[in-house]
């Protein structure tokens, strides 16, 4: 498996940014609208340099079952 394959196999539960917001009340009505969606996980990130708050969301990762040895 080359490099470039293994990069696109670990970016399958990346987080996808959702919109950027001058306050926090403002992401976190975004981040709520989203989260209705059971199957999808939500977070707020504050960008300090830019004062600003952006709103990342990716599905919920499956978890695996663990196989007995």
């Amino acid at each position: 498996m080359s490099k470039k394959e293994k990069k696109q196999k670990m970016k399958v539960n990346s987080w996808t940014p959702a919109g950027t917001f001058g306050t926090f009340e403002e992401a976190d009505a975004k981040r709520n609208k989203i989260a209705e969606n059971p199957a999808v996980q939500t977070k707020i990130r504050r960008r300090h340099s830019k004062n600003n708050f952006t709103v990342h969301y990716r599905n919920e990762p499956v978890q695996k079952k663990d196989k007995k040895k």
